[in-house]
């Protein structure tokens, strides 16, 4: 009996310690280190939540803001929140298979940073490194989706260093991105408080001006209309191989006078069209600090202020005109005036921030699709006909307008009968031949759009008016075009510097000039010819590039001299 009961005890006590063992082996014992609160080494809360996702989300929308100087509410808000829950979706999604918020975590994070940086890594590739990357290579690199992502789910672990890691680089993007728009903010207003103490120190009229009666009935409206990158007649025959003189006729029977050697100071519209405006060079109306900044966001400021308040128009005004600047995409920018243009037409209801967003993540290549093809196709539309009704809105008295078309220039998007370009990717992946094919289609439609809206502006103006069609620069096309056997020079001056220049006077009246003249001269010689003032004609001086400190007159000017002197030798 005792040996019985002996057996049967040691079978009961088996069988409850197999059982508590099989249970230990499918519930698995919490380590202290993990979750016993009294443990001073457990995880934190930084190792265990996966905040990097959103954050990787972020710091690309706040790097656009910060880098390209935009408005923080201009379209980031909403698309920050689409961008988040996308990023919630996909990792709800997941965690139907994986159960790990961690592993979840890296897996959208590496999904994140494909999407934001495959384009600009193979752009950065293309153009920075000795390598040939093809058009295709952004098409390479979505490969890998499918084996990061198979190589993540096969990973095992708690994945809590890599949630720490990618938690403290993400955070620190985003508090630096942060950063620079703070920046910005801050140059903003310290530029903003020396603009307003140097304009307290500047009388721009009397009181008597002021309140004297002006005649205005025989001023005439004044259209400055600039053709980015539109070449002049030289470059087009050499760089181009394109022959605009059928173009150049027609304007010629409009009242035209077409300057034969014209060429542009600068080959940068910012620094090209304050100069402009402001009849003279940059060095002359722009202190030399701020000038030779190196921050572009606050050296774009400080030119774009210099067309919305310009030596132009502040001579103007005494004379009864006011302002009307149509801005476009580009001039996005926020600016401090005193003495804001009365008229600010928008030509886009498209904010800047959602083009710079398309181009430089995978949609544009997912989609197949160029946001800023389309977005410029509707600006220059809506530029066009906002010329066309100007006679009418503001003919009622004398205005000044500046109208600033992004065309003939990249992105193309017409072709010579104005339905739209074939789609490319990017610029940087064009050939010098189908950019010289696509510019030249756009230069075809241009000039038919503009012959319109010249004869719509002289049929329906109440006085006849100074029409000045022009360009910022040249092309800037590869002058590896250029077939003949040409200098250096002489190609850098085709490609950068030979525009266009076409001035109409009011009442069949001629302008007194020689065979040349550059951008910077423009409005001076109008204003002698037109209201009998007495403007020094400056010497041309030429600028190299972004280096808007490097003067290379000496090359180029060269060049145009002897243009002018044996017009024969250029052909």
């Amino acid at each position: 009996m005792n040996e019985i009961g002996y057996y049967s005890q040691t079978t009961f006590t088996s069988k409850k310690r197999h059982k508590k063992n099989a249970m230990m082996s499918i519930i698995p014992i919490p380590s202290p280190k993990e979750d016993n609160p009294s443990d001073k080494n457990r995880i934190s809360f930084w190792d265990r939540i996966p905040f990097h996702p959103f954050f990787f989300v972020l710091y690309p929308l706040l790097f656009l803001v910060s880098h390209n100087g935009l408005s923080l509410w201009d379209g980031v808000p909403l698309l920050s929140a689409i961008c988040l829950v996308v990023t919630v979706f996909f990792g709800v999604l997941l965690y139907f298979f994986l159960r790990n918020a961690r592993h979840i975590g890296v897996i959208l994070s590496v999904w994140v940073i494909l999407f934001f940086w495959i384009v600009p890594f193979c752009d950065f590739l293309r153009m920075s490194l000795p390598l040939k990357i093809g058009l295709s290579a952004p098409y390479y690199f979505l490969l890998c989706y499918p084996i990061g992502t198979i190589i993540l789910w096969r990973r095992k672990g708690n994945f809590y260093f890599a949630t720490r890691l990618l938690n403290s680089i993400s955070a620190i993007l985003v508090i630096l991105a942060f950063a620079g728009i703070g920046f910005n903010v801050l140059s903003i207003a310290k530029d903003n408080q020396t603009v307003l103490q140097r304009q307290n120190q500047e009388n721009f009229l009397s009181q008597s001006e002021a309140g004297r009666e002006i005649d205005t009935s025989e001023q005439p409206d004044i259209y400055l209309i600039i053709c980015d990158a539109y070449s002049g007649q030289y470059a087009m025959e050499k760089l181009h191989h394109y022959d605009n003189l059928p173009f150049l006729s027609e304007l010629e029977k409009r009242g035209f006078q077409v300057v034969p050697c014209s060429s542009s100071n600068y080959n940068v519209t910012k620094f090209s069209i304050p100069s402009i405006l402001n009849m003279d060079y940059l060095d002359e109306f722009i202190p030399l600090d701020e000038l030779k900044t190196n921050d572009e966001f606050r050296l774009k400021r400080i030119c774009f202020a210099r067309v919305f308040e310009n030596k132009l128009i502040d001579d103007l005004r005494p004379k009864g005109y006011r302002y009307v600047h149509v801005m476009n995409g580009y001039q996005r920018i926020p600016v401090d005036m005193k003495n804001p243009p009365e008229f600010m037409v928008s030509s886009s209801n498209n904010g800047e921030f959602f083009s710079l967003f398309y181009d430089m993540t995978l949609l544009s290549v997912i989609l197949h699709y160029d946001i800023h093809q389309s977005a410029n196709r509707r600006e220059t539309l809506n530029m066009l006909q906002i010329l066309k009704t100007m006679p009418e809105k503001y003919g009622s008295e004398p205005f000044l307008t500046c109208v600033h078309i992004i065309a003939p220039q990249e992105p193309y998007c017409f072709k010579a009968d104005g339905t739209k370009q074939r789609f490319y990717y990017s610029q940087s992946r064009l050939s010098t031949q189908d950019h010289n094919e696509m510019y030249v289609e756009q230069l075809r439609f241009i000039n038919n759009e503009l012959l319109k809206v010249f004869d719509t502006i002289l049929s329906q103006s109440k006085r006849d008016p100074v029409i000045v069609l022009m360009s910022d620069h040249a092309s800037r096309l590869s002058a590896e075009l250029v077939t003949s056997s040409l200098g250096e020079e002489e190609k850098n001056a085709l490609a950068s510097y030979n525009n266009l220049i076409a001035i109409r006077l009011p009442n069949g009246m001629l302008l007194d000039y020689s065979e040349e003249m550059t951008n910077v001269n423009v409005f001076r010689t109008i204003l002698n010819a037109v209201f009998h003032e007495n403007h020094e004609i400056l010497e041309p001086r030429y600028f190299a590039g972004k280096d808007k400190d490097t003067e290379i007159t000496q090359d180029i000017r060269g060049v145009f001299e002897k243009w002018t002197a044996s017009p024969q030798e250029s052909e």
